[in-house]
């Protein structure tokens, strides 16, 4: 313990000159110091020392200005070019505030720059929950919400693009005097926020061009204090809201119909994962089409999860509306038959591309079928493919030319194939005698696809001149280019180019492979005899590693290949022992 009549000076003297056994520690204080603390008491001293500390940190922060201020690039850059800089750079977090301390011409000119503080309200200030009165830290005061409303002031007279989760009073407050400049606006939208958000949009908003909400997640202790779960249904007709500048809308459904965009581009209706919005009060099928009137320059129409509404709200007397400039429609995770409900009360016109995408089903909109595109599309790709460790999907996509019109997507069960047919589905929505190329790829073995139904299949497009067949084993496939039609003409009479790939299984072997080869021969001189001889013929085989260690693959290429010339004008055949990805 040191002694406390010692002063701190020769408690400092004894604590480096016989404690330090290494001896690289020195003092460096000058001789007026070292008096100073020679004369003072313990206390004394270390009061001493905490005034010299605070005294030196003040005094290095000057040294520092003042090297920044005299530093080159203050000295040779012009202050406009200091601000092209500055409005480049793109703030992540209240980190980047540090710049305005370096010196006060960097402050001055930060200040100054509109851009950096947009990008500081478009990347660092999403209002969090900390903007929710209910919480216990709320304070309206701190330094967050006041940085951020000097950022909504600086950033003028630049647009400004906002994401909120939870929109409160006090958000309403400090966006109030901006609203001529907000070009972007996405909330996550808690029940009891809405009316904020909808006194919000009835200013005038002449910037506002892409408006996003979605229901925010609200469970636990906190959903009744927020609003209880579900999004309160807003007045309709005469009093909703007019946005005649809005281009972009992504809106729940409960909510769309409190608003007028004339000049909207793009919509989008649903949340595609909130169950709260679920149990909400959806508008019905009239309410929706009243809305779709109202947006007659929509490009882009997507219906999300949630914006169907309950079966006896899907009934209407209104006859079917036409959306003349709509280029595309998406149904994403919704139920077959509501998707088949909006089309049929939907005029689209020839170019119009429909896209439906239900992955927890098998069922394909029995409306499809009647599209203008499929009864002119000539190419069409049936696809079953692993969706990661989920189910098996079905993509089926008709094009006309290389421009995709029609894509479906659903899942395949099979674990009881028998409840829904996939192809036969297929075969039912997208037969067509104007299919001139139909490309089926089967890469899994949890699927089969037997004679019976590559039967059907084929007999739905009797107008293909080219098909292309991927999957493990053809021996369906060739077993049905050998059934003869109700007319004795063999089925796809007109096929002229037939393109087969084959990746040998587990369970292949030689015997399995010669015996697919001589179904093959067999079936390109059936066809041959009635007529119908292929003018070419592709035949790719890879793993044939499994048809055993003597296997020639070389020396089988050429065999095939001369095999099949004498029945097919043009033979390409490609065999590999190893598989690619």
């Amino acid at each position: 313990m040191s002694d406390p009549q010692l002063s701190p000076m020769e408690i400092v003297d004894d604590q480096f000159n016989h404690n330090d056994p290494i001896g690289g520690t020195k003092l460096d204080l000058t001789i007026e110091d070292q008096r100073v603390l020679q004369a003072l008491s313990l206390p004394e001293g270390q009061q001493w020392m905490l005034s010299s500390i605070a005294y030196h940190r003040e005094y290095a922060r000057t040294l520092c200005s003042m090297y920044n201020a005299t530093a080159t690039i203050h000295r040779y850059l012009p202050p406009e070019l200091l601000m092209e800089i500055f409005g480049w750079i793109r703030p992540e977090n209240f980190g980047e505030l540090r710049l305005l301390g370096v010196s006060r011409v960097w402050r001055d000119l930060l200040l100054r720059t509109a851009e950096f503080w947009v990008d500081m309200l478009r990347s660092t200030f999403p209002p969090t929950k900390r903007l929710t009165s209910s919480h216990p830290n709320f304070d309206p005061e701190s330094g967050w919400h006041r940085c951020y409303t000097m950022s909504l002031e600086r950033s003028a007279p630049r647009d400004i693009f906002l994401t909120y989760t939870g929109f409160t009073e006090l958000a309403f407050t400090a966006l109030s005097p901006h609203t001529q400049r907000i070009a972007s606006l996405s909330v996550e939208l808690y029940p009891q926020n809405a009316q904020h958000l909808f006194r919000l949009l009835r200013f005038e908003l002449p910037r506002l061009e892409t408006l996003n909400v979605s229901h925010a997640h609200v469970a636990g202790q906190h959903a009744e204090e927020l609003g209880g779960g579900t999004l309160p249904q807003l007045p309709q007709s005469s009093d909703h809201v007019d946005l005649p500048f809005l281009h972009v809308l992504h809106i729940p459904s409960v909510l769309c119909t409190s608003i007028s965009a004339g000049n909207l581009r793009s919509l989008t209706i649903g949340c595609s994962s909130c169950n709260m919005c679920a149990e909400a009060r959806r508008p019905s099928l009239d309410d929706i089409l009243s809305f779709l009137r109202r947006c007659p320059a929509l490009t882009s129409l997507r219906f999300l999860k949630t914006s169907e509404p309950a079966r006896s709200r899907r009934h209407t007397e209104k006859g079917p509306m036409s959306l003349n400039q709509l280029h595309e429609l998406i149904f994403e995770d919704v139920s077959a038959s509501w998707a088949s409900d909006i089309l049929r009360r939907l005029t689209l016109l020839f170019h119009t591309v429909v896209k439906f995408r239900d992955l927890g089903t098998s069922r394909i909109p029995q409306r499809i079928k009647t599209l203008p595109a499929i009864h002119a599309s000539d190419r069409l790709a049936l696809e079953f493919r692993k969706d990661g460790g989920g189910p098996i999907i079905c993509e089926a996509d008709a094009s006309i030319g290389d421009t995709s019109f029609v894509n479906v997507q659903v899942a395949v069960n099979t674990q009881n194939p028998a409840d829904h047919d996939p192809v036969g589905s297929v075969a039912s929505a997208f037969g067509s005698a104007s299919v001139k190329q139909l490309r089926l790829w089967i890469p899994t073995s949890s699927l089969r696809i037997d004679r019976t139904r590559t039967i059907q299949l084929l007999a739905s497009f009797p107008s293909i001149t080219r098909l292309t067949w991927k999957r493990q084993i053809p021996n369906d496939l060739f077993q049905a280019l050998q059934t003869p039609t109700s007319a004795g003409a063999p089925i796809c009479a007109g096929l002229e180019h037939l393109i087969v790939h084959w990746r040998l299984g587990s369970q292949c072997d030689e015997t399995i492979f010669r015996g697919a080869c001589n179904l093959i021969l067999s079936t390109l001189g059936y066809r041959a005899s009635l007529g119908s001889r292929l003018r070419k013929f592709v035949f790719k085989c890879e793993g044939l590693r499994r048809a055993g260690p003597r296997f020639d693959a070389e020396g089988e290429k050429e065999r095939l290949a001369q095999t099949f010339r004498t029945l097919v004008d043009e033979v390409v055949v490609g065999l590999r022992l190893d598989t690619t990805d």
